[in-house]
């Protein structure tokens, strides 16, 4: 789910966002049923969020400013959980 909201590459046009918030719903859906209900999931998103920035990194070291979104999502996590001064990849 991470990756479909904040990788830069999966910026997409709102059709398509639409349906990546559908699959996303359904995705969901279909692990709680399996799994149970998802409980607080915003240490899981902190991790999420800092190792997308530390995986897509090189891939934006020219146009850094591309991972905004990735490190905004993750410390809106991070204040989530009470620690926003834990460092994200720059």
């Amino acid at each position: 789910m991470s990756i479909l909201r904040v990788d830069p590459l999966a910026r997409k046009p709102l059709l398509q966002w639409i349906g990546l918030r559908i699959f996303e719903q359904a995705w969901r859906i279909g692990y709680q049923r399996t799994r149970g209900r998802l409980k607080d999931m915003s240490l899981f998103y902190v991790w999420a969020g800092t190792v997308i920035q530390h995986d897509l990194a090189h891939r934006y070291k020219h146009s850094p400013q591309e991972l905004t979104p990735a490190r905004r999502w993750t410390n809106k996590w991070k204040a989530r959980i009470g620690r926003p001064g834990i460092e994200t990849v720059a």
